[in-house]
């Protein structure tokens, strides 16, 4: 074991053994606080049958991912090899040395252990809210035993709200952010094992699946905690809605127009679990809704874009291919067309020609901008590969310049037709700056560290030692 890895080994332990302390402490400090007979009263709340059959799905919703890990490190290394030295045919031999180091360090389970314990503990607290919490008011009407949130309602919980907690009531407001938490954690999680099922059967379960996926609980379900404040007025009553204010009641009676749904407390309450769990399956779009009302509602611009093209213009892109790029650091096409194609097609699930395919045309989209879509329709031609091939077979002394060609075929005027051409011309020109030969110096570098060449000059990728391959 290198001194980096003892380091790393030395500060896990002592992260450990101070969280540790810290526990301990506060339960020797608060003696009132005795795990094993809040979780005997827990048991209490539901009826036996209940408990244990809600305890068996904490439990495998908490084990579900650790036994995916478990299983995916010890039988999935060989098919990825097996896939990848199908793809890359004749370029396996050459390349075979790193390519199978590579693949070995993403398959260590060692990597795999704080990912796996991140994500558990994530769906441990969420899955206690939803399988076995119950919460009470305290007030006489509600004698069932649980746990009286009206002794322990916090701010997380209330929001404004707990101002007139004690003299109101307000125990719907607790029941209501418990309600988005609880089905925001679980719009997230099923997201997240569809998302963990796929990359198994993909072989592109890394450790970065299961922290994306803990992350994604996280905010999906703090994000529709907070949205639960922001649609309360569609929950209150109608003198509460009208007392808020005209505004305030016009959007209500808009979405029960539009819904169907006329104000009735039980129907609009019952949309929360539905929105809650929106907010976890679709995070992303549910932050973009409510930018754009928020946009619409204060009368603000939009404000400049980003200087960066979207994924999805890629063609064969779609939602979930577009994600997994953004997780390794390619969020548009500006920067898939400056990647590694066989780095991305070990890092990710993806075939090497079907990345090799969105790399080029990631290129040659970025090169030609608006002039790519009428390109594309008029020649065929939509990926840098299929340029360079076209040029190479093209007879130049009996047909001319293949770039005039192809600029001649757009609709344009002779300017920006001279324009393409010589996009064109330089791109094909400038092509060992794309995919740069390996010199001399780092080829002897090679030799001396292995006994056999890494890696061939038709391969496009610019790693050169097996020892700069990090795994992901």
């Amino acid at each position: 074991m290198n001194r980096s890895s003892l380091v790393g080994l030395f500060s896990l332990v002592l992260l450990m053994v101070v969280a540790a302390s810290l526990v301990g402490s506060v339960w020797f400090l608060l003696p009132q606080l005795t795990p094993v007979a809040a979780l005997r009263t827990v048991a209490t709340w539901f009826d036996p049958p209940f408990f244990g059959y809600n305890l068996l799905l904490l439990f495998f919703a908490v084990l579900f991912p650790a036994l995916m890990a478990i299983s995916y490190t010890f039988s999935m290394g060989k098919e990825k090899t097996r896939r990848i030295r199908r793809e890359l045919g004749a370029l396996w031999e050459p390349n075979r040395v790193w390519i199978e180091e590579y693949i070995a360090k993403q398959f260590h389970w060692r990597d795999y252990v704080v990912a796996v314990s991140g994500m558990a503990t994530v769906v441990a607290f969420g899955a206690a809210v939803l399988l076995l919490l119950k919460p009470v008011g305290g007030a006489g009407d509600m004698p069932r035993p649980g746990l009286d949130f009206s002794r322990g309602a916090n701010l997380l919980l209330l929001g404004p709200y707990v101002e007139n907690y004690t003299k109101d009531g307000h125990f719907h407001m607790v029941a209501h952010s418990l309600t988005a938490f609880a089905f925001g954690f679980l719009g997230a999680y099923i997201y997240s094992i569809a998302q963990l099922i796929r990359g198994y059967f993909c072989v592109d379960l890394s450790p970065s699946a299961f922290v994306s996926a803990a992350v994604r609980i996280t905010v999906a379900s703090t994000t529709a905690l907070v949205a639960a404040f922001g649609l309360s007025i569609l929950f209150a009553e109608q003198d509460t809605a009208a007392a808020a204010g005209k505004a305030a009641f016009n959007v209500v009676s808009s979405v029960g127009n539009v819904t169907g749904i006329h104000r009735s407390y039980e129907q609009m309450a019952a949309l929360l679990p539905v929105l809650g769990f929106f907010f976890g399956y679709f995070p992303s779009r549910a932050l973009k809704t409510i930018q754009h009302l928020a946009n619409r509602v204060l009368r603000n611009a939009e404000g400049p874009g980003y200087g960066s093209t979207n994924l999805n213009k890629v063609s064969g892109m779609n939602g979930s291919h577009a994600f997994r790029l953004e997780r390794e650091g390619v969020d548009n096409v500006e920067n898939l067309a400056t990647s590694e194609p066989i780095e991305i097609a070990l890092r990710t699930g993806f075939s090497y020609p079907q990345v090799k395919t969105w790399v080029g045309e990631a290129r040659l989209r970025t090169h030609l901008a608006r002039h790519f879509v009428p390109f594309v329709e008029r020649t065929g031609i939509r990926t840098f590969d299929q340029l360079t091939a076209f040029v190479q077979r093209w007879d130049k002394n009996a047909r001319g310049s293949a770039y005039v060609f192809l600029a001649d075929m757009m609709r344009a005027d002779g300017e920006t037709k001279q324009r393409i051409a010589a996009k064109l011309e330089a791109m094909v020109m400038l092509h060992d700056l794309i995919d740069p030969p390996i010199d001399a110096e780092a080829r002897s570098e090679n030799a001396q560290t292995e006994p056999s060449p890494l890696v061939s000059n038709t391969l496009p990728i610019r790693r050169v030692s097996s020892s700069s391959i990090q795994a992901s």
